[in-house]
C-alpha cells in the first residue's frame, strides 16, 4: 500500500512530480470483466494479512442487500468494530442515542459511523496515526440507484475524508461509467488520489490468461471425477489459443469458461467443445453469468434500434468473421450508411460513452480541416458473440443478415431522396453528373 499511496508520480508529460500529500483515494477503473474485482479481493486479502484492512464493501447488482448505498456505511461501521475493537463502544453509543442514524443521509452516516469514531481514537492516542488503513469499495457501478446517487456518494466521501486528517486510503474499483468518471477526474482530487485504468495496453493480459487457463485445465485433469478418461495432452495448444483469442484480454471470459468446463457432472472435453462451437439445440449456456452481465449493462439503453444499427454497420464494415456467410456491404452502401450514421453521431457517442463505456471505447479523431471523426473498439469479442446469438441476447439480438439488408434499403432511400432534391434544385447537367457518379460507385 505504501508504494502506491506516497512518493513521486510520473504524469503524462513524462516528468516526476513530488506529491504534497499521500493519496487518500486510489481509483481503479476498466471495462467489464477486466479483473477489477479480482484485484480488489487480492488487495483486501493482503491488507488483512498486514493488519491494514479496515473494511470492505462489494456492490453487486443482483444482490438486494448490496446493490444500493443504504448498507454501505452501516456495513463499514460493523467491520470497523471488528478491525479496531476500541471503536465498538463509541459506535454503539452513537446508534443507541439515535437509532434512526442508519436511515439518515449518507454524509451524516459517514461522519457519525466512520470519521468521528476514528478521530476520537486518534485524538485519545488509541489509533496509530503513522499507519495506513485501507477501505475497499468494489463495483460502485453496480449500485442500481440513480446515477446521481453514485456521484453523490463519491462526492460525500471525497469531502468528508479530505477535511478529516485520518490515516485512511479508499480503494474504489468501478467500470468507467460517466457519472463516476466525472467525479474521479475532478481537479480537487488531483493531489490526493491515484487513478489507474485497467486496459489491454497497460499490461500483457494474454500471457496471464494463458497461464490461468493452463493451471485450471491441469487442475481439472487432476481432480475431475472423469480424470482417468481425459488425455494428458488435453486441451491442445490450438484450443487454448482459440480461447485466448476469444477472451480478448478479459479475464471474465476465461473465468466463465473454466467454471463451465470444470463441472463435475459433465464431460470437460465436451463442455470445452460447446464453448468453442455452441450447438443450436443445446440448452445449457456456457456463459450464463457473462450473459447476465451483458444484459444488465444493455438494460440501461433506451434506443436499442439505433444501437444495433450502429454496431451492425461497424461489425460488417470491419470485416469481422461474423459476416463470413455472406458478401460484405458494397462500398457505396458503406459510404452512404456511414454518412447517415454520422448525422446522429452526437447522440450515438453520448450513449456509448455513458451506458456502454465498460464495453466500448470511443475514440475521437481531430482533423485540421473538417469535422472530427470517431472510431470505436469493442473490449470483448464475447460481447459480439452474445449479440449475434438470439438465444443469449433475446431482445438485443443483432441479426446481421437482416441489418445488412436494412443498410442497403436505407441507402437506396437516401439516394432516392437526394435524387428528388436534385430534380427540383439543380441543373440537368449537374443531375447527369451526380447519377453517373452513383452508377460508377455501384458498379
Amino acid at each position: 500500500m505504501e508504494g502506491i499511496t506516497t512518493g513521486d508520480r510520473v504524469y503524462a508529460d513524462g516528468y516526476k512530480h513530488i506529491k504534497e500529500t499521500p493519496d487518500r483515494f486510489i481509483f481503479l477503473t476498466g471495462p467489464a470483466g477486466a479483473g477489477k474485482s479480482a484485484i480488489a479481493s487480492t488487495i483486501a486479502g493482503r491488507c488483512y494479512e498486514e493488519g491494514r484492512l479496515l473494511a470492505s464493501f462489494f456492490f453487486r447488482s443482483s444482490d438486494p442487500s448490496r446493490n444500493h448505498s443504504r448498507q454501505l456505511f452501516p456495513t463499514i461501521a460493523y467491520q470497523i468494530c471488528h478491525a479496531i475493537p476500541q471503536t465498538r463502544n463509541y459506535i454503539t453509543t452513537v446508534i443507541d442515542r439515535d437509532p434512526l442514524i442508519l436511515k439518515k443521509s449518507l454524509s451524516i452516516q459517514l461522519d457519525s459511523l466512520l470519521i468521528n469514531p476514528l478521530l476520537h481514537l486518534m485524538n485519545s492516542g488509541m489509533l496509530d496515526s503513522t499507519s495506513r488503513y485501507c477501505v475497499i469499495i468494489d463495483g460502485l457501478d453496480e449500485c442500481v440507484e440513480k446515477e446521481k446517487k453514485r456521484s453523490e456518494l463519491l462526492e460525500i466521501l471525497v469531502s468528508g475524508i479530505t477535511r478529516a486528517n485520518l490515516p485512511l486510503v479508499f480503494f474504489i474499483a468501478s467500470r468507467p461509467e460517466y457519472d463516476i468518471i466525472s467525479v474521479i477526474n475532478s481537479r480537487n482530487l488531483d493531489n490526493i488520489s491515484h487513478r489507474l485504468y485497467l486496459n489491454n495496453e497497460s499490461y500483457l493480459p494474454d500471457v496471464d490468461i494463458r497461464l490461468y487457463l493452463h493451471d485450471n485445465f491441469n487442475t481439472i485433469k487432476s481432480n475431475h471425477p472423469s480424470r482417468s478418461l481425459i488425455p494428458s495432452d488435453w486441451p491442445s495448444d490450438s484450443l487454448v489459443d482459440a480461447l485466448v483469442d476469444k477472451a480478448l484480454g478479459q479475464f471474465i471470459y476465461a473465468a466463465t469458461v473454466v467454471k463451465y468446463v470444470s463441472s463435475i457432472q459433465h464431460n470437460p472435453m465436451e463442455r470445452l467443445e460447446l464453448v468453442l462451437a455452441p450447438r443450436d439445440n443445446h440448452t445449457d449456456s456456457p456463459f450464463a453469468e457473462l450473459d447476465a452481465l451483458y444484459m444488465h449493462i444493455l438494460s440501461a439503453i433506451d434506443d436499442v434500434e439505433i444501437l444495433l444499427r450502429f454496431l451492425s454497420f461497424y461489425v460488417d464494415n470491419s470485416g469481422w468473421r461474423y459476416m463470413s456467410h455472406c458478401q460484405p456491404l458494397p462500398i457505396w452502401v458503406l459510404g452512404l450508411t456511414k454518412n447517415m450514421i454520422e448525422r446522429n453521431m452526437v447522440s450515438i457517442v453520448a450513449m456509448l460513452r455513458t451506458n456502454l463505456a465498460s464495453l466500448v471505447t470511443v475514440k475521437e479523431h481531430r482533423h485540421p480541416i473538417g469535422e472530427a471523426t470517431f472510431s470505436f473498439d469493442v473490449h470483448h469479442a464475447s460481447f459480439t458473440d452474445f449479440l449475434c446469438d438470439r438465444r443469449r441476447s433475446e431482445r438485443f439480438y443483432m441479426d446481421l443478415r437482416w441489418w445488412r439488408e436494412e443498410h442497403i434499403s436505407s441507402a437506396f432511400q437516401y439516394l432516392h431522396g437526394e435524387f428528388c432534391f436534385l430534380q427540383f434544385n439543380s441543373s440537368p447537367l449537374f443531375i447527369t453528373h451526380f447519377l453517373s457518379m452513383q452508377k460508377r460507385d455501384i458498379l
